[in-house]
């Protein structure tokens, strides 16, 4: 990792605790999904972490933590859902579905990834979210 990762609790909802691990700094936070547990996602919380600073919370359901399901139509922040093709444990149609739900969500299916893309695909899962990250038309007012 470039920096180690802290953990603090945040609460971007009211009633929506998430327990976090963060990298880097900067001005721009991230708020990733914590895939299969919260060791899982280091590869792409260190790619990251070079530029804003990334948090990353631990998969809502995972170890008892709050599932936001009930409040994800609430989420206006410009959001990428990016889903591997061949994922065997959620199909590409819930992600379909799932980033339906989101207002502002981007939904991204990695050809030949399964779960999590970042896994299997890294190269192509970066290239999708450096893009979203650089689209300077997501900071504008």
């Amino acid at each position: 990792m470039n920096a180690s990762p802290t953990a603090t609790v945040l609460r971007p909802l009211p009633g929506l605790d998430l327990n976090v691990r963060g990298a880097g700094h900067g001005e721009a936070v991230l708020i990733l999904h914590g895939a299969s547990g919260p060791d899982s996602i280091d590869t792409l919380l260190d790619h990251l972490s070079v530029g804003p600073r990334v948090l990353a919370p631990t998969q809502p359901g995972w170890g008892g933590t709050q599932r936001p399901d009930e409040l994800i139509g609430d989420v206006l922040t410009p959001t990428p859902l990016v889903w591997g093709e061949s994922d065997p444990v959620v199909s590409a149609g819930f992600g379909r579905a799932y980033a339906d739900a989101v207002p502002n969500a981007r939904f991204v299916l990695i050809p030949d990834a399964g779960h999590p893309p970042m896994r299997e695909a890294p190269d192509e899962t970066f290239v999708v979210i450096d893009a979203f990250l650089a689209d300077e038309t997501l900071t504008k007012d």
